[in-house]
């Protein structure tokens, strides 16, 4: 649940007009000192003068030596954007003139362009840097996850404080961090780790389709981390990353057939407020719907996984205030006209001692059974703060033998009216050894008559059942190396210890899968090489195929697997400086 309460100053009743002062607590979280963060921002040693260097180039004409500057990812925490412009409103109110900056943080100008003007930042200067910047410092999540407020010396090329955005945004957080001088610093981590020489047969690309995909000014393409292709093959479905909208593409042209969003219906759907409140909050960025992954149920309709914003006024405390939420939910939309169809809400059980999560964004769509299959969640590291032991239940710590009793499911599933079914699977074994909880929870289904097919993804097994869901067998696409424990103790940085578990202990991750005739085809990201694994399922024999990540001047941004009339496919977007192509590449 996220929260954001706004108390009104004074109220005219005539005018319904409304004059409200901030008092931001995003996603639910109080003040954090800085060191209570999950999400903190460091400057490798040794890095001054090349930031020196970056900052001139940035073409500003500071005014000042000390120098403040939002560093975002652009939507990739939506939500937590929306303390931006109260932070800078409370650096003015509090007597800086110094120059305030915002960098996006993208390799996609055009799509970025677009975005900032969306977003109607209040900074003195915006700029468009690439991702090469980030090589300057070092973030305690292992990438850059949310926005983060930084100060600066010019002239030292040196980070003088850091806050992320998670946390409360008022005037005594702001106050402290004008004050702070903590210069967080860290010496350059040398990886020990080994890149293994990955063995296989090399793909010579064999183009089937290769197509240009016509994006418009106003919508630009930028990532994707969805594609869907419909059943007659004629239309792709993308979600763009900057926008959160759902591209619908001709496969024949190329042609933007139009662009899927939710509409003004969508975004008021959970919304009690009035028309003048609804159009002031629109205003100050606090209205996020948005969509993610989507699957076709036939060629005119589609269904999205979306979250849409639930604004309700609360008197329960005297003085009215507005309460922010977020639903998940999926919407049914025709493709063609971008027309709600059917909104489908989870219901959401509940379980003994634990709060847990349920991720939305990620499941698997079935059309054939009309099931949703969503990966499951619990415990820490959910949310911002780092974990204190005194403050958290023993069940929802994954460092304690009490997680690993109880509810270690891998999926909840739903079917097509929100209802929930059942839960499904276990926690990865390793995870458990490892003491990482659901640190990667994840997981993919498909289904192939009879039966379902499971993965977590990092076991290196596809798990198969039955439709009454008794589990029948497996396929073993890989066998995991030994556990390999963190040299950190958790006790000490508990992040760090479940990054380097993660680094240490899961090199390869399964990104798709299918069935087809006897062969199961696995794509699997192998030391950052994607490849294919090919296995007969009766002589249980493999092929490996290394898939290129370039593709003569095109980077691969993306592969799934498909099966057509004429044999498995790749389907895969790739990309150069500001264009995108959809293809298609027949495997041996």
């Amino acid at each position: 649940m996220e929260i954001l309460k706004l108390f009104f100053k004074s109220i005219n009743n005539k005018k319904e007009k409304f004059f409200l002062s901030i008092f931001l607590t995003s996603f639910l979280f109080a003040q954090l000192e800085w060191e209570r963060q999950i999400h903190r921002m460091y400057q490798i040693e040794g890095t001054n003068k090349l930031i020196n260097q970056f900052l001139k180039k940035l073409d500003i004409p500071y005014k000042s030596d000390t120098i403040y500057i939002f560093i975002v990812p652009p939507m990739t925490a939506a939500r937590i954007e929306v303390g931006i412009n109260p932070f800078i409103s409370h650096l003015r109110n509090q007597g800086i003139k110094n120059d305030i900056i915002l960098l996006a943080v993208s390799n996609k100008k055009r799509a970025t362009e677009k975005y900032l003007q969306r977003r109607r930042f209040e900074a003195d200067y915006q700029r468009i840097v690439n991702e090469e910047f980030l090589k300057f410092f070092h973030f305690s999540a292992g990438i850059l996850e949310v926005p983060f407020v930084t100060k600066f010396s010019f002239s030292e090329g040196e980070l003088l404080s850091s806050l992320s955005l998670m946390g409360k945004i008022d005037s005594s957080t702001v106050s402290a961090f004008i004050a702070d001088l903590s210069k967080p610093k860290i010496k350059r981590k040398i990886s020990r780790l080994i890149k293994a020489r990955i063995k296989g047969e090399k793909y010579k690309p064999i183009f089937i389709k290769k197509l240009k995909l016509y994006d418009t000014e106003e919508y630009p393409i930028s990532k994707t981390f969805y594609i869907n292709v419909s059943p007659s093959e004629n239309y792709l479905a993308l979600c763009d990353n900057l926008s959160y909208r759902i591209y619908i593409f001709d496969l024949k042209t190329g042609k933007l057939l139009n662009l899927l969003y939710p509409d003004s219906t969508e975004e008021r759907m959970f919304v009690n407020v009035s028309d003048n409140i609804y159009i002031m909050l629109k205003n100050m960025n606090l209205f996020n719907p948005m969509y993610f992954n989507c699957q076709f149920l036939d060629d005119t309709t589609i269904l999205v996984a979306a979250s849409l914003p639930k604004i309700q006024v609360d008197t329960s405390e005297g003085e009215p205030n507005i309460g922010y939420y977020n639903v998940r939910c999926f919407i049914k939309k025709e493709i063609f006209s971008n027309k709600v169809l059917k909104c489908i809400q989870f219901q959401q059980p509940s379980l003994e001692k634990i709060s847990y999560l349920i991720r939305h964004t990620d499941a698997s769509i079935i059309p054939q059974t009309e099931l949703i299959f969503a990966p499951f969640s619990k415990g820490w590291p959910m949310g911002s703060e780092m974990l204190e032991e005194s403050k958290i239940s023993p069940y929802e710590n994954p460092f304690t033998d009490e997680f690993y009793k109880e509810h270690l499911y891998q999926f909840a599933v739903y079917n097509f009216e929100g209802k929930f079914i059942r839960f499904l699977g276990s926690l990865n074994k390793q995870f458990e050894k490892l003491k990482m909880g659901y640190f990667l929870s994840d997981g993919l289904v498909k289904f192939y008559y009879p039966y379902y097919y499971t993965t977590d993804r990092y076991s290196g097994k596809i798990y198969i059942y039955n439709q009454n869901f008794n589990l029948l067998d497996s396929i073993i696409l890989f066998e995991n190396f030994p556990i390999i424990t963190p040299t950190i103790s958790y006790l000490k940085d508990p992040v760090d210890y479940l990054v380097e578990a993660f680094k240490n202990n899961f090199k390869r991750r399964i990104v798709d899968f299918l069935i087809w005739n006897e062969f199961c085809y696995a794509l699997i990201n192998e030391e950052e090489q994607p490849v294919i694994y090919k296995i007969n399922l009766k002589r249980k024999d493999k092929r490996k195929i290394l898939l290129p990540i370039q593709i003569k001047k095109e980077k691969v941004n993306y592969y799934i697997l498909r099966a057509t009339e004429d044999g498995v496919v790749i389907s895969a977007l790739l990309e150069n400086f500001e264009e995108t192509f959809y293809s298609e590449l027949r495997l041996p």
